[in-house]
């Protein structure tokens, strides 16, 4: 009898142990989808960290969604929405209710201001691609020049793209993003924007661009179109008849087009064709089916009222320090191409340092400039028309002042000299 109710007593134990155990694994289980639940909801709200995302995918943006407007004169429009309710729509026709932003989401954030020497010298090394956005008439030639002779003192091959308003769709056309399909290290032009997302997706890419004050590139690119009329950026006028005013007008904030240049806007509708204004005939006609920064400019000046291109530009603002892993400056040209040698690793300063230095221009050249740029400055519609690149340029500056300070208190990370 003794021995039954031990053995009853035990089994009860054991019974009453089985029901501790499924209560605790109940419990377990439970907290462990409350921790899941937690992660999933940190790593959505802030996936969009750049430091969260290296080396793959990097930051925003996804289509803008921008407030409808059928006539095109509503000033009330929203601010950016939350990344999270940004409606995401395939372009059919030309939408009149957002602006369809470039999908640029690999880069590396600016080595001086943004990245740690850590991740600096994990991301930025021999096979990192270099993309140099060409920003027209703020030293791109030189500097091309200088980032291809950098680029064949490498150690080992690598391949070269450059991406002009000529051969930059056959390039991309050729490729499919995020393949196995090698990038090339060095990618320069001014279609050059946008070319990271083609990178394989372990591979790092980073933009680098020269930026120029606009009234004097505008100045720059009036000499330049009366000694090559036939250029791209030219031949859509009789430039013999354009005045500066006019031409500054025509071309508009060419830097903030070149960011903003997406390939889903160019198609072949009538109504999408990129428009050039005809000096001889005050018509505006289409200028050919291909993409464009000119494309661009008829979008935003048809499709987008005053509110939606300003949420556009502080969009374009925000994301400088983002975008591209060194700025610099056409008139700091020497300081420009120190910073990006020390950042990159490669002799860009020093395969150019004996052709950096410029004789001054004659008095009357001088002269002749400060008098063209005055004309500028006093036309109230060269402001409306350059706005946008104006306001990029301050904020560029802005940028390329702190990476100075950075540049002359940091050591390199390689030789930490």
């Amino acid at each position: 009898m003794k021995v039954h109710v031990c053995l009853l007593e035990n089994r009860s134990q054991i019974a009453r142990m089985k029901m501790i155990y499924i209560r605790n694994w109940k419990s377990n289980f439970a907290i462990f989808i409350i921790l899941a639940l937690i992660g999933v909801t940190y790593v959505v709200t802030f996936r969009d960290n750049w430091w969260f995302a290296l080396p793959k995918k990097h930051l925003f943006p996804q289509p803008l969604a921008l407030q409808s407007s059928s006539n095109g004169d509503n000033t009330n429009a929203p601010t950016r929405p939350d990344k999270q309710t940004v409606t995401v729509q395939e372009k059919k026709e030309f939408p009149d209710t957002y602006y369809p932003l470039p999908d640029i989401r690999t880069y590396i954030p600016n080595f001086y201001t943004k990245l740690s020497p850590k991740d600096a010298k994990k991301y930025l090394n021999n096979e990192t691609t270099m993309v140099y956005l060409h920003h027209h008439k703020a030293g791109g030639k030189y500097m091309i020049k200088c980032l291809t002779s950098a680029h064949d003192k490498m150690p080992f091959p690598t391949g070269f793209a450059h991406l002009t308003l000529k051969d930059w769709e056959k390039w991309r056309n050729s490729r499919t993003p995020n393949t196995n399909d090698p990038i090339e290290l060095l990618v320069c032009g001014g279609m050059a924007f946008g070319a990271c997302e083609f990178a394989q997706s372990h591979h790092p890419c980073s933009y680098i661009t020269i930026l120029r004050e606009p009234y004097d590139r505008m100045y720059s690119l009036y000499n330049h179109c009366h000694k090559s009329p036939g250029d791209w950026i030219c031949s859509r006028w009789d430039i013999s008849e354009l005045a500066i005013t006019d031409l500054a007008i025509y071309t508009g904030s060419h830097f903030f087009h070149q960011v903003l240049t997406n390939p889903s806007i160019c198609g072949g509708n009538k109504s999408d064709e990129a428009y050039a204004f005809s000096a001889t005939t005050q018509q505006w006609k289409p200028h050919g089916k291909s993409c464009s920064t000119f494309r661009t400019m008829a979008y935003l000046k048809y499709y987008l009222n005053k509110s939606q291109k300003e949420e556009l530009l502080e969009y374009v603002i925000e994301n400088l320090e983002n975008w591209f892993t060194v700025i610099g400056m056409q008139d700091e040209i020497v300081l420009s191409l120190q910073m990006i040698e020390r950042a990159y690793q490669r002799p860009v300063y020093q395969v150019c340092k004996n052709s950096s230095k410029r004789n001054p221009p004659p008095p009357e050249q001088v002269r002749n400039k400060d008098e063209k740029i005055k004309e500028l400055k006093s036309d109230p519609r060269v402001y409306d028309a350059l706005y946008y690149d104006i306001r990029i340029y301050e904020a560029a500056r802005k940028i390329f002042n702190r990476q100075i300070s950075k540049f002359n208190n940091s050591v390199d990370i390689n030789t930490g000299v």
